[in-house]
């Protein structure tokens, strides 16, 4: 996961995101919500609070509550969950700029789906948030080598 958070940082210009928070407020953000958060995704937290990724990319939704932002708390209350049938254990943590969701797992082995929000179904998956944001980045580099 180092590499991919490395990798992001290089390309901080093509980034909107939030400053990071700190192993404690995620336990409390964990505790609050009677919540455990995949290693992977409190590897993120740790390095950014959510935010948009290689715009215009996803916008992965951060703990804290923020008037220009929604957070993960508010991804997942019972006014866009009742919409959808996303499973009790898909946390959505991003969204995508053309509105489907994307989930992690909240059970091992941590995978995540993207939710078609047209069709109220999994689209895709990939088997880590590791291997999710590899493939943006790869897709982002793709992008900016063919318009150079």
């Amino acid at each position: 996961m180092e590499e991919i958070i490395e990798k992001l940082i290089e390309l901080k210009a093509h980034n909107d995101i939030e400053p990071p928070i700190s192993l404690n407020e995620i336990k409390k953000f964990e505790s609050k919500n009677n919540l455990l958060l995949p290693p992977e995704l409190k590897n993120i937290y740790q390095e950014f609070d959510g935010g948009e990724i290689l715009v215009p990319g996803p916008k992965i939704f951060g703990l804290k509550d923020s008037e220009t932002r929604e957070s993960l708390r508010e991804a997942n209350n019972k006014k866009i969950r009742n919409n959808f049938s996303i499973p009790r254990n898909y946390l959505i943590i991003a969204k995508l700029n053309f509105g489907d969701f994307i989930c992690i797992n909240l059970n091992q082995p941590f995978d995540i789906i993207q939710w078609d929000h047209e069709n109220d179904e999994p689209f895709c998956t990939w088997n880590s948030l590791k291997e999710w944001l590899k493939d943006n980045i790869d897709l982002f580099e793709e992008f900016e080598d063919k318009m150079s």
